[in-house]
């Protein structure tokens, strides 16, 4: 059986997202410090990091989309 997908999203506002799949395990850190950021990148391995700003936050995010085009 394949590992699941180990993805870091990392926002400035609450986002609310459904996975329909058991591959990923999402870690949402909503505004983290700098101190948060690097202990979070330090201490797990991450497959993906996505980033998402305020100014997109009207956009629908797909996010397994995101996955498959950039991986």
């Amino acid at each position: 059986m394949k590992n699941k997908l180990n993805v870091l999203v990392i926002c400035n506002y609450k986002i609310e997202f459904k996975t329909t799949t058991n591959l990923v395990d999402f870690t949402v850190l909503l505004s983290p410090s700098r101190f948060e950021l690097e202990q979070n990148l330090f201490n797990h391995t991450f497959d993906r990091v996505i980033p998402l700003i305020s100014s997109n936050k009207n956009f629908d995010y797909d996010l397994l989309y995101i996955l498959e085009t950039v991986g």
